[in-house]
């Protein structure tokens, strides 16, 4: 199901609901060090603080004791303008649980994912996980997923190792309504561990989005390689169908001995395809382009938001990065959600999006390249 975009701007002009404000200050709250929330505490608790207080523990004690006069100052100071939002995309079948079920089973992933104790002194530290139900609002359900690691450090002062605990929150999206997972997280290593969770949730219906190779030719490709030739259909003619393409400021293509980390490619100038360099690297080297970083407007019944936003397809997973700049996260969220479904959508279909087009773009890049 598509996104009704005729309610869009009016969601975006909306305040935010209470619900998401809390979870946004817990989000921003996590973003502290130890020293940051006694700071915090300081200035809203007049209790005393425990000197040996936890990160976790400092938080819950923190959150009743913030006034709402306060909290968009704290949060703004966290989230500064500078920070990108990421997400992963996974999709699923099964429907949605109701709010019983799905408490059933939270509780049961928690259970299962508890601390070891015995390996804390065996391998120095232990990690647990835990899944949060929060809501469902408007057909999308908000989860929390907590990975705690708890290692033992030594204390000069008292000669003895002490366990500290540190702690990473992922926030996530389940729509039903286009049937996508948005995972916030930029780091790969812990997203197998939520994609684990939405497993307990959902089952074997979740996957993370595959990209689509199948439907190509070899009169398509012009003998550049099939992830490229896709990925450039996909940013000038999927892509597009939310708005304008701006400037193109990198490109990511991925290594020849296919590396965890894409070599990341500055474009000369306001054109991809007046770039030699890139030219080179992608018709002659055949290197895989999988991932771009673009200046973007999205178009909204008439209204423009130029947003930063970069894009991963790389190893079949999808990655959506958006710079927060001005923007509030509610608007945020709306942005995540239609360049989503748009990405997924066309990225899962076989074959192009307008062959045709292509044809003249992969000519000018292929002539740039042999000049």
């Amino acid at each position: 199901m598509r996104i009704n975009s005729a309610n869009v701007v009016k969601e975006i002009e909306e305040s935010p609901e209470e619900s998401q404000q809390e979870l946004t200050l817990l989000h921003a709250l996590s973003k502290h060090s130890v020293s940051g929330l006694k700071d915090l505490k300081k200035e809203f608790d007049p209790t005393p603080i425990d000197p040996k207080a936890k990160k976790p523990d400092l938080i819950n004690e923190l959150l009743p004791s913030i006034p709402k006069e306060s909290i968009n100052a704290i949060i703004d100071k966290a989230f500064n303008p500078k920070i990108r939002y990421t997400a992963y995309i996974a999709s699923f079948e099964a429907d949605l649980p109701d709010g019983e079920e799905i408490a059933k089973k939270t509780e049961g992933f928690n259970s299962d994912h508890q601390y070891q104790n015995e390996d804390l002194l065996t391998n120095g530290h232990v990690e647990r996980s835990t899944l949060e139900y929060v809501h469902t609002i408007k057909g999308e359900s908000i989860f929390v997923f907590s990975s705690y690691r708890k290692e033992l450090k030594f204390d000069p002062e008292a000669r003895e190792s002490t366990p500290s605990t540190s702690v990473k929150k992922i926030r996530i999206s389940v729509d039903n309504s286009t049937k996508l997972i948005t995972m916030y997280t930029g780091n790969k290593d812990i997203l197998g561990d939520v994609l684990r969770a939405m497993y307990y949730i959902f089952g074997k219906s979740v996957k993370t989005v595959s990209i689509n190779l199948a439907g190509i030719v070899p009169v398509d490709t012009q003998e550049f390689s099939y992830q490229t030739v896709k990925v450039l259909d996909y940013i000038y003619h999927g892509l597009t169908e939310l708005g304008k393409l701006g400037v193109i400021n990198s490109i990511e293509l991925d290594t020849p001995l296919k590396s965890k980390k894409p070599q990341l490619v500055k474009v000369k100038g306001d054109d991809l395809l007046t770039d030699e360099v890139i030219c080179k690297y992608l018709f002659i080297h055949k290197r895989d382009l999988v991932g771009i970083r673009t200046d973007f407007t999205i178009i909204l019944n008439g209204f423009e938001y130029l947003i930063s936003v970069e894009l991963g397809l790389k190893d079949d997973k999808i990655k959506v990065s958006i710079k927060k700049d001005h923007y509030s996260l509610d608007q945020l969220d709306i942005f995540f959600k239609l360049i989503e479904e748009n990405v997924s959508i066309h990225m899962a279909n076989r074959g192009l999006i307008n062959a045709q087009d292509l044809h003249l773009i992969l000519s000018r890049l292929s002539n740039l390249a042999l000049k």
